[in-house]
């Protein structure tokens, strides 16, 4: 359940960072670590003290980024018609079409 949570975070940074960043704006938190609570509230601080051309501005940057990240993992946002599925090509593509784009090397053995 934690890591299908990260993934939805993943993905909503990569497509839409204005709802999480909006978020930390507005809610003030408080963690057991003294430390992540006062850094955390600064977050939300400068993201509130941010003109809106600023915010735009760095949430363009924070989608740029996580959508590097997600293409990636998953070839998403890709062009898909190259062969290019990012890591899930392990599972998305079949053994031949992993050949051709030496994406693996068969055959191999451990000699004793």
């Amino acid at each position: 359940m934690c890591r299908n949570r990260i993934i939805g975070l993943l993905q909503k940074m990569a497509t839409n960072p204005e709802q999480i960043m909006d978020w930390f704006k507005t809610n003030s938190r408080s963690y057991q670590s003294k430390f992540i609570t006062e850094k955390a509230n600064q977050l939300s601080k400068a993201l509130r003290n941010l003109s809106k051309q600023e915010l735009a501005w760095f949430n363009l940057k924070l989608r740029f980024i996580f959508r590097e990240v997600w293409a990636v993992k998953t070839g998403a946002f890709s062009e898909n018609e190259t062969g290019n599925y990012g890591f899930s090509s392990l599972w998305n593509c079949s053994l031949v079409e992993k050949k051709q784009q030496y994406r693996i090397i068969d055959n191999l053995w451990i000699e004793s």
